[in-house]
């Protein structure tokens, strides 16, 4: 009788999970399909479609659940946006567009409720852990704003760049960039300057769960750089491979290597950092040593077309971009750009689990 009624609980849930298969973009897989939801997990993977560093670009947002299937919405056409924002519970999507206007959109459907003013220039955005403030993020400033209508300027920081986290507790941020020359530590939510840490050229940012150490990456050196945030100095350097002088951004596809997003697992002992040399780099923070797991091309793909055409005797390896830990902690999402593709893949051995044909984001996040 017991194992009868357990089956009789189940049921209702393996209907769901067939219909939510069938939806969406499909996934592709090397040995066994469409990679299985993990049971009892609920989150949703956000991302961008690529766009230059200025002008129009997709508008489009690819939304993921379970990191298993996605499906992309068109927010706004024409829209050149970089990084997402949730509040807290994933209700609602902050995406800040070049064009200066920042768009608010409810989830999991991503359509568009509202939106306001910001300054032009804007593609990236962070909110707060609390959830009261969304800080508006592009090349020469950084704003903040509250998350709640009328979306009220706070403050405003002639300052900008790539990157911006913030501590567990809200109170300080920490802003980098590929051409800053420093990191500044940043009071919350007044973006007063609290000190800065000589560390310049850095792609991403990573903290540390509690808040003590920041990880900054040098995509043109391939330092990973540890700091400690309450002095603003620079504890430790791991030199890797990951990094190539000549990168230039207005034409990244020419890079052979180079950091373009850092991702922490739940308890803060692996940093995973996703390179265009074809390789995740595993650190354990507590050594500062690191693994390097080779990603395979995906199969049947050609760099050339981003298509399903025959691959090159020698395919070129993919140059990963996006990356971000799943929370079991054993799976992880990153798009080889090169080859228009998202992979969901292990992060014990880097083995490719499902293909995302079409589905593709310089950086993406998960919520819930």
């Amino acid at each position: 009788m017991r194992l009868r009624h357990r089956w009789f609980l189940l049921l209702p849930v393996a209907i769901v999970l067939i219909f939510v298969a069938g939806c969406g973009t499909s996934a592709s897989s090397p040995s066994t399909g469409a990679a299985t939801t993990q049971p009892g997990k609920g989150f949703t993977v956000l991302g961008l479609a690529p766009g230059p560093l200025s002008g129009p670009g997709a508008g489009t947002i690819f939304i993921g659940r379970n990191g298993d299937h996605f499906r992309s919405v068109v927010y706004v056409r024409g829209a050149n946006s970089f990084l997402p924002a949730t509040t807290p519970g994933g209700h609602r999507a902050f995406v800040a567009t070049e064009a200066g206007k920042t768009y608010v959109l409810s989830l999991p459907d991503g359509g568009v409720k509202s939106s306001f003013a910001t300054p032009a220039g804007g593609r990236l955005a962070v909110v707060s852990p609390g959830g009261g403030h969304v800080y508006v993020i592009g090349g020469s400033f950084t704003a903040a704003y509250d998350t709640a209508a009328p979306y009220r300027l706070v403050a405003l920081l002639k300052q900008g760049g790539n990157a911006l986290v913030i501590s567990p507790g809200g109170h300080h941020g920490y802003l980098a960039g590929n051409f800053r020359s420093n990191i500044l530590k940043l009071n919350l939510p007044g973006l007063t300057v609290a000190a800065t840490a000589g560390v310049g050229g850095t792609g991403d940012l990573a903290i540390s769960p509690d808040g003590k150490r920041l990880w900054a990456a040098d995509m043109f050196n391939g330092n990973l750089y540890v700091v400690d945030t309450a002095a603003m100095r620079l504890v430790h350097t791991i030199s890797t491979p990951e990094g190539d002088p000549a990168i230039n951004l207005h034409n990244l596809m020419a890079a052979t290597a180079g950091f373009m997003q850092l991702s922490m697992n739940h308890s803060g002992k692996r940093l995973y950092a996703a390179g265009f040399s074809g390789h995740v780099l595993v650190f354990d923070t507590s050594t500062y040593k690191y693994t390097s797991l080779a990603i395979k091309v995906p199969p049947g793909k050609s760099p050339a077309m981003g298509g399903t055409s025959a691959p090159a005797a020698t395919p070129a390896p993919p140059k990963l971009s996006g990356l971000v830990v799943l929370p079991s902690g054993r799976r992880m999402i990153a798009t080889a750009e090169n080859y228009k593709t998202t992979l969901l893949l292990s992060t014990r051995t880097g083995r490719t689990l499902a293909t995302y044909p079409g589905v593709a984001s310089n950086r993406w996040i998960v919520v819930g």
